[in-house]
């Protein structure tokens, strides 16, 4: 065997045995769970406190792969909301249910 195809055989051994290593490597990342949790400052532009909704302008939220935007959240019953205003610098965390749905479970001005 010409010294070419044994280096070409060996490649594509090499090869081989690496690609079901990088993708067990893979599927451990899709597998891994995110985070239940994230503690986010940010500006607040809209409260409504009947449908407890507010609307925040957040920075990127590494703990749950989001860029920065602005957004609606749903606020937990037990979060007051009465000393928030539109306008508002805010401290928040954004709590991921085991439904797949986000939540702001603590809210209040930025300190």
């Amino acid at each position: 065997m010409s010294p070419l195809v044994r280096l070409l055989v060996a490649t594509l051994i090499t090869w081989l045995c690496a690609v079901p290593a990088m993708a067990g490597s893979e599927q451990e990342q899709k597998s891994a769970k995110p985070a239940s949790k994230a503690h986010v400052a940010g500006l607040l532009h809209t409260v409504d406190a009947q449908k407890r909704v507010v609307n925040i302008d957040h920075p990127p939220i590494p703990e749950f792969n989001w860029p920065a935007m602005r957004m609606d959240f749903g606020v937990a019953k037990e979060a007051n909301l009465t000393a928030l205003q539109a306008g508002q610098k805010v401290q928040f965390t954004i709590t991921h249910s085991a439904k797949g749905g986000y939540l702001i479970t603590e809210i209040g001005p930025a300190r």
